[in-house]
């Protein structure tokens, strides 16, 4: 699905240094599912 995000330059920045040579599109959608993943699990745990 295409959209149109306004992302903070800096934490892109530092996404895209961790990520090496990934593409944008990769670095966002990891960032994405790492967060779903944290937030079942923090439900998980409550």
């Amino acid at each position: 699905m295409r959209t149109t995000l306004h992302l903070d330059d800096r934490a892109l920045q530092a996404a895209m240094a961790c990520a090496q040579g990934r593409a944008k599109t990769e670095v966002v959608n990891e960032a994405l599912r790492s967060f779903a993943r944290s937030k079942r699990r923090k439900r998980l745990l409550e």
